[in-house]
């Protein structure tokens, strides 16, 4: 047995360039019903790389071996919206249809100095095309009669994939045809108590990265990869809850039920001896049961605050393949998390606000994610009538071990825990100023695309 004591030096880098554009027109009838007419265009220029470095300790001038894996995936979408509202009796019938069209072309190297011998190391590097086409229509209605009020609707979906390989002659294809239903029934009580339930069906598609195949070497031990055939995540959830309304804020209490149908994760195999490889996979089935408490308090004219907590049982089973490996599934535990935002008011050109999120312990597929706590402060200051504002950030303070995770997974035949230590006490400075005020809020686009695949 051969003992090698090195350094593993791992950079990563991010970056791409974004555009947006957005274009609306609304058209209000003499029945007062409505026909809205929309377009989205996104593109993103997306590349990074990673540089993995193994050098000899304690002389780390000393390399090893430096692996390379620059990439380029820039990705282009379209959004396209028809909706039509309608007054019907004492409610509002809403339907609409939506076209969704993005591509991404990705280049994927792999480059290793000294050569690598390695007898698959062709596979480390390819070409990928993506193409989603998403069609759904749907209609829903909400209305109110005396003490009730009521939201129902229904959506259908039909989506295509397909995903190319430079290496590979099959097309990974997938069509998906899904009704998404959704309730909703709340009964007012007296003195600013509601009763409500609802139920939801609703869909978490896959990002182009977890279809990826091509894999990266993340870091010495670890290389990840995705999978072309994954399937999204689909989620029926209940709910069951009692909102208070008082003179000082609001009061909401909801208990939970969710079901998750092929939870994505990222699952762990033995590649080599030192080597793990992290794939993007379905596994089986996920429940979660819990229970949501919040309150909002205006404390003081100038002061306000939020406090909410969750806690759930999270169970996650099923008999899973990962890379023909056939695995087997089983894990459940109590979690929790806790909330808080405060804001202060000072002056009318002088504001502060805080806020702290704790997550607890979290059981995955394969192990569990440790607590992680995160706490930010701001304070913003505005002149010439609130045209200019100057605002400092204090970002990941650095208290109780914020900002940090441990992830631990295991297996029949390996154990491996990394402790994720973030950046701390990150400050930034923001100056903005408008040249013109403007009476209401400006309605900007929203990014389907850009903001989950960078």
């Amino acid at each position: 047995m051969k003992n090698t004591t090195y350094y593993n030096s791992n950079l990563q880098t991010k970056e791409g360039s974004f555009a947006l554009a957005n274009l609306d027109y609304t058209h209000t009838f003499h029945d007062k019903s409505t026909l809205a007419a929309g377009m989205v265009y996104e593109h993103a220029d997306l590349y990074g790389n990673t540089k993995n470095r193994n050098l000899h300790y304690p002389n780390t001038n000393d390399t090893i071996q430096y692996v390379y894996n620059p990439y380029k995936r820039p990705i282009t979408g379209y959004r396209l919206k028809l909706d039509h509202s309608l007054p019907i009796g004492n409610g509002k019938l809403e339907s609409g249809y939506q076209l969704r069209y993005d591509t991404q072309d990705g280049q994927f190297d792999y480059l290793v100095t000294p050569p690598t011998s390695q007898p698959d190391a062709a596979k480390f590097q390819g070409t990928l095309h993506a193409k989603n086409v998403i069609n759904s229509v749907y209609s829903q209605y909400t209305g109110k009669s005396g003490q009730w009020e009521y939201n129902g609707g229904l959506r259908y979906e039909y989506a295509t994939r397909s995903v190319t390989l430079s290496y590979d002659p099959t097309v990974h294809r997938l069509n998906l045809s899904n009704l998404f239903p959704s309730v909703l029934v709340q009964y007012n009580l007296s003195e600013g108590w509601k009763l409500k339930a609802d139920y939801s069906r609703r869909i978490n598609r896959t990002t182009n990265l977890e279809l990826n195949p091509i894999p990266e070497r993340e870091h010495s031990e670890t290389q990840e990869e995705g999978d072309p055939d994954l399937l999204p995540e689909f989620i029926d959830q209940a709910e069951l809850g009692l909102t208070h309304n008082f003179k000082s804020g609001t009061f909401f209490l909801t208990g939970y039920y969710q079901h998750i149908k092929n939870p994505i994760q990222r699952l762990n195999s033995v590649y080599a001896d030192t080597m793990l490889n992290r794939v993007y996979t379905n596994a089986g089935a996920a429940t979660q049961i819990g229970v949501e408490m919040g309150t909002n308090l205006q404390l003081k004219k100038w002061w306000s605050l939020y406090i909410g907590a969750n806690a759930y049982n999270y169970h996650i089973s099923g008999d899973i393949r990962i890379l023909d490996q056939p695995f087997v599934v089983n894990n459940r535990r109590w979690a929790y998390s806790l909330n808080m935002n405060t804001a202060f008011q000072f002056s009318k050109t002088w504001s502060a606000q805080a806020n702290f999120n704790y997550l607890s312990k979290r059981p995955t597929a394969q192990g569990e994610d440790s607590r992680y706590f995160i706490p930010n402060t701001s304070v913003k200051k505005t002149f010439i009538n609130g045209r200019l504002a100057a605002s400092l950030l204090w970002q990941n303070i650095g208290i109780f071990n914020a900002a940090r995770q441990r992830i631990t997974t295991s297996g029949t035949d390996f154990y491996t825990t990394t402790n994720y230590i973030y950046e701390i006490n990150v400050l930034l400075i923001n100056l903005s100023f408008n040249l013109n005020r403007f009476t209401s809020k400006l309605k900007l686009p929203n990014s389907e695309l850009n903001d989950r695949e960078f």
